[in-house]
Parts: C-alpha cells; sequence; structure tokens
C-alpha cells in the first residue's frame, strides 16, 4: 500500500481538517493507503508546539516539571494544537487548505 503522506491528497493540504479529525474518513483511507499516526504538516503554532514536545529533551523536562507524558494522548493537547494553528496560521493558510 501507498504511503498517504506521499499523495496529492496529502500534499495538497485540503484533507488535513478531515484527517486530523475525522476517524471515519481516516478508516476509510487506511483501506488504500497507509496512514500517519499525525499530520506531517506545520500549518500553525499549534503544530510547532506539538512537535516540539516530542522533542526527547523537551519531553524530559516536561515530565520532569508537570508530571505530564506529552507522548500520551489527551483531550487539553489537542484543542490547544486546535487553538494555537488557528489563532496563528503559518505560511498565510489555515487548517482548511
Amino acid at each position: 500500500m501507498k504511503n498517504f503522506t506521499t499523495t496529492r491528497h496529502c500534499l495538497s493540504r485540503r484533507h488535513c481538517q478531515a484527517c486530523r479529525n475525522d476517524p471515519a474518513w481516516r478508516e476509510v483511507m487506511a483501506r488504500s493507503f497507509v496512514m500517519p499516526e499525525d499530520c506531517p504538516h506545520i500549518t500553525g503554532l499549534g503544530d510547532v508546539v506539538a512537535k516540539a514536545l516530542k522533542l526527547p529533551v523537551v519531553d524530559k523536562v516536561v515530565k520532569a516539571v508537570t508530571g505530564i507524558d506529552p507522548h500520551k494522548p489527551c483531550g487539553g493537547c489537542k484543542k490547544r494544537r486546535e487553538k494555537l494553528n488557528r489563532m496563528m496560521p503559518l505560511g498565510g493558510r489555515s487548517e482548511n487548505g
């Protein structure tokens, strides 16, 4: 199966919203493509913060200071990411493409 991130669907960024937020859409696409765990595109400040929190050095500091595991999915992290992406999109693009 082809990796979804190399297709024109993913590269156009027109499906970012559905890919990130619609499990049914991801399930249908997964029948034909290998789907990424996270969106590979940085569309706003929220994506930058999310990627930075997953760096090994930052990961250890966050765990030591807050006791929170940055790799454990939580609704708060997703909400923060979406809000920051809406408030500060990068490259003049919004999540909706």
